[in-house]
């Protein structure tokens, strides 16, 4: 059964650990984030996945077909989904950052849902950080992970990693692991520009 009040209590211990201190800085980085993410995305702030508190969720959901002369009549049709994860921390080291990457390999694939007409999904998570330290950031650039449901007949979901460190200078502050690439000159403009601001 829900229970809000529990469920608030996990987010603001989770807030309290060791590690999570959030400063004014992130927290504007964040919020720019989702701001810029609300226009496409259906945001949800303050969210459990899979037992692990997140301070956002921000879901795209595409569909596309094809129909020959009239719509009874398909040729194909697919949907294409995006779980973008955002989280808040002073520092990510090396075990923080595994802990991460195995969430999401794991764990967020509870979020993917491979329906017949399932093509993709990204499982993406965004974090925002004080510092990091350079073992998280080789661990972010360097995991590749991609799930194939049915053999490819279902699709695939793919598992996207942005780190933003921000003691770092501009331009180098957002690490991607390759999937994730595609997203990385939004989050670097983003956080610059909330920086600068």
């Amino acid at each position: 059964m829900y229970d809000k009040h529990t469920e608030e209590q996990e987010q603001a211990a989770h807030r309290s650990k060791p590690g999570n201190e959030i400063t004014a800085k992130s927290e504007l980085v964040l919020e720019r984030l989702l701001a810029a993410h609300g226009a496409w995305f259906d945001v949800s702030r303050d969210v459990s996945v899979a037992g692990r508190a997140f301070r956002a969720l921000a879901q795209f959901h595409s569909f596309g077909e094809q129909y020959v002369l009239v719509k009874r009549v398909k040729l194909w049709e697919a949907e294409e989904h995006e779980y973008m994860l955002f989280d808040v921390r002073d520092h990510i080291d090396a075990e923080a950052a595994r802990s991460y990457v195995e969430f999401m390999k794991n764990e967020a694939l509870e979020l993917v849902k491979p329906e017949p007409n399932h093509m993709s999904s990204f499982r993406t998570l965004v974090v925002i950080a004080n510092s990091a330290s350079d073992e998280a950031c080789t661990l972010f650039r360097k995991t590749s992970h991609r799930k194939n449901f049915m053999w490819g007949i279902r699709g695939w979901s793919d598992v996207r990693l942005a780190l933003i460190d921000l003691s770092k200078p501009q331009g180098s502050r957002v690490v991607c692991n390759g999937a994730a690439k595609r997203i990385r000159k939004s989050l670097e403009a983003n956080a610059t520009d909330t920086l600068r601001g």
